[in-house]
C-alpha cells in the first residue's frame, strides 16, 4: 500500500479506493483496522484477503504466487522467440529443468 500511495500519491489513492484518510493512515502506521477496510485496500493494490483452509495442494498462497509469476515469465520468453526450431528448444529445456532434483554432494541426479 505504501509503494502505490508513493507512486500514486496520497490523495489520489483515497480517492480512488473510497477509504477515510484516518483510515489509511492508521494502517500505514501499524494500528488495527477492520477486515473490510483490509480488503478495499488489498484489492486497491492488487492483492487478496483470503481466510479459510489451507489451499489445495498443501501450498500457501505465496508459493503459488511465486509459481504463476515464474510460469508467466516463461510464458513471456516463449512468446517472444520467434522461430519455430527455438521455441522446440525452448520447451525441452523446460521439460529437462522440471525434472532435474537440487544437486546433493556436488552431483545433479535426475528423476526416472
Amino acid at each position: 500500500m505504501q509503494l502505490r500511495i508513493e507512486i500514486e500519491g496520497q490523495g489520489a489513492f483515497i480517492r480512488r479506493t473510497g477509504l477515510p484518510l484516518n483510515i489509511v493512515r492508521g494502517l500505514l502506521e501499524g494500528r488495527d483496522s477492520q477486515f473490510t477496510n483490509v480488503v478495499k485496500i488489498a484489492e486497491a493494490v492488487d492483492m487478496e484477503c483470503y481466510v479459510g483452509p489451507p489451499r489445495s495442494g498443501g501450498q500457501g498462497a505465496s508459493d503459488g504466487n511465486q509459481n504463476a509469476e515464474r510460469l508467466a515469465r516463461l510464458l513471456d520468453t516463449y512468446m517472444s522467440i520467434k522461430s519455430s526450431d527455438a521455441k522446440d528448444v525452448f520447451v525441452e529445456m523446460c521439460q529437462v529443468m522440471a525434472e532435474k532434483k537440487p544437486k546433493i554432494g556436488g552431483r545433479s541426479k535426475q528423476r526416472r
